[in-house]
């Protein structure tokens, strides 16, 4: 009998972060109880270096290794974490000591995402309006769509934090929000109490929960611009991976500099902003097109 596993990343970073920038896959294979064979592959990661990330996949694949003939981990395995993001690192944004606050990764369908420590970033999604709605409205139903809703919860949870500034954006889905004149802790009960208080996404405070980052996507979904997804994965084994990735890109990027992925709304609050986030809002605001007038998708 043969069986396959695939472990999903889990490795010890040095970033609060994670997203660590070095990857390496092994695969083995392995005989479980009964003779059963298993083809092991396993990636081993690290936030500092290629050797790290070697050593960690060693370490995890002797680990799966006595699992399996033990009996333990079963034909799926147990104790998957899926915490650990593998997306390409392409920029770094710097604090005022030097260290990184935020980056900017790929993420798995080829959107330039903004990956931040401090900076709080928050989803609202906001239901699609309705012909049935609106025509009740006529008859004395209620006035309100659900974007007018959805931005009155808003403003009124950023009203009981007076000495707290935000930034509000409209998306293609919803609203957006960035706080700017302090950091916060992206899995702090504090934190998700503000996010739960706007309506945020309950799967997006999952995940700044469990990623110990704020995420917020800079360019449009390819498929709301008339751009396939990408046929590429990373990382990658394959020597062919970077090529495919340059055509793709070549295609995505042309087309999505005609769309913004947020337009600014207003602002909440203090207008100071906290220095290490000015270069993550500029960055935002300048990627994103929110100023720009562009159409969103």
């Amino acid at each position: 009998m043969r069986g396959r596993m695939r472990s999903a990343p889990i490795c010890v970073t040095l970033w609060t972060m994670l997203i660590p920038r070095y990857w390496k896959r092994l695969e083995e294979k392995t005989i479980g109880p009964g003779g059963k064979e298993f083809l092991l592959s396993v990636w081993g990661c690290s936030a500092d270096s290629r050797d790290d990330a070697a050593d960690d996949a060693q370490r995890r694949l002797e680990s799966w290794k006595r699992r399996i003939h033990d009996g333990s981990a079963g034909d799926q395995g147990y104790g998957y974490r899926r915490n650990t993001l593998r997306e390409p690192i392409l920029e770094e944004i710097a604090g005022d000591d030097g260290s990184t606050v935020a980056f900017v990764s790929r993420n798995n369908y080829g959107c330039l995402v903004l990956n931040a420590s401090g900076t709080l970033f928050v989803d609202v999604d906001v239901p699609e309006d309705t012909v049935g709605r609106r025509v009740l409205s006529l008859f004395g139903g209620s006035k309100a769509s659900p974007e007018e809703k959805a931005l009155a919860t808003i403003r009124t949870a950023l009203a009981a934090r007076p000495l707290e500034g935000f930034r509000i954006y409209r998306t293609a889905a919803g609203f957006r929000l960035l706080g700017v004149t302090r950091t916060y802790e992206p899995d702090s009960a504090a934190t998700q109490e503000l996010m739960n208080s706007t309506g945020a996404d309950k799967a997006f405070r999952i995940l700044c929960r469990v990623q110990k980052s704020f995420r917020a996507r800079l360019t449009p979904k390819p498929w709301r611009i008339g751009v396939g997804r990408p046929s590429f994965s990373f990382p990658s084994d394959d020597p062919g991976a970077d090529a495919a990735v340059r055509k793709w890109t070549a295609k995505y990027e042309p087309a999505a500099a005609a769309w913004a992925t947020c337009r600014f709304v207003e602002h909440v609050g203090p207008t100071s902003v906290h220095t290490d986030i000015r270069d993550v809002l500029a960055r935002h605001d300048d990627a994103t097109g929110a100023m720009s007038g562009r159409k969103l998708a």
